[in-house]
């Protein structure tokens, strides 16, 4: 914090240490934050995203990042990056900060190559919001569990895409909604305690 608080020292450690008494953070004039979740629906050459607030779950912002056609780690990151700079936008403007994200696992269907690039694409992204938010847990969500946890149909593409334009009127973007919806269950499953 760049302003001194209300005690004259910029935290509850310098007080405690410069006057050798126990602190509170009820002498200072500490802001709360509002605590924001981040969904993300990770495919080979897309990533949806969405961030909410984690209480009264309110979408403040949400997307789609696309991934060059040569798939490679640094396209991905560079998607990361993006989708981390609006974390970072959406913090400041609310007073917000991130507390986990949620992420749907790779499904596991006919075709090997595509389950093994998910699951690749899952793993790159997943490590890269570790890398930026130790603090934060990542919870992984098969597509069933988290359409379940929002009360929408398990099967078929439609019941998302209806489902998130609650949220975001017009929306067309199938990765979007999932996003939207996988960040609607884990802001649910935080409010439950888990």
């Amino acid at each position: 914090m760049t302003a001194l608080l209300a005690t004259g020292y910029p935290s509850p450690v310098t007080y405690a240490t410069a006057t050798g008494e126990p602190a509170t953070l009820d002498a200072f004039d500490v802001p709360a934050y509002v605590e924001i979740v981040c969904g993300l629906d990770v495919s080979p050459r897309r990533i949806g995203w969405a961030i909410m607030t984690r209480e009264e779950p309110r979408l403040l912002s949400s997307g789609t990042e696309h991934v060059s056609a040569t798939d490679d780690l640094r396209a991905r990151r560079i998607a990361w990056q993006c989708i981390r700079n609006e974390i970072a936008c959406v913090s400041r403007r609310e007073h917000a900060q991130i507390v986990a994200i949620g992420i749907e696992d790779a499904y596991v269907g006919a075709f090997k190559r595509t389950a093994i690039l998910g699951a690749l694409s899952i793993g790159n992204v997943e490590a890269f919001a570790i890398a930026s938010y130790s603090w934060i847990l990542v919870h992984r969500f098969q597509p069933a569990e988290w359409r379940s946890a929002i009360g929408i149909s398990t099967r078929g593409k439609t019941a998302p895409l209806e489902h998130a334009q609650t949220f975001k009127a017009g929306l067309s973007d199938q990765d979007e909604a999932d996003a939207i919806g996988i960040t609607l269950a884990l802001a649910l499953k935080l409010a439950d305690g888990h």
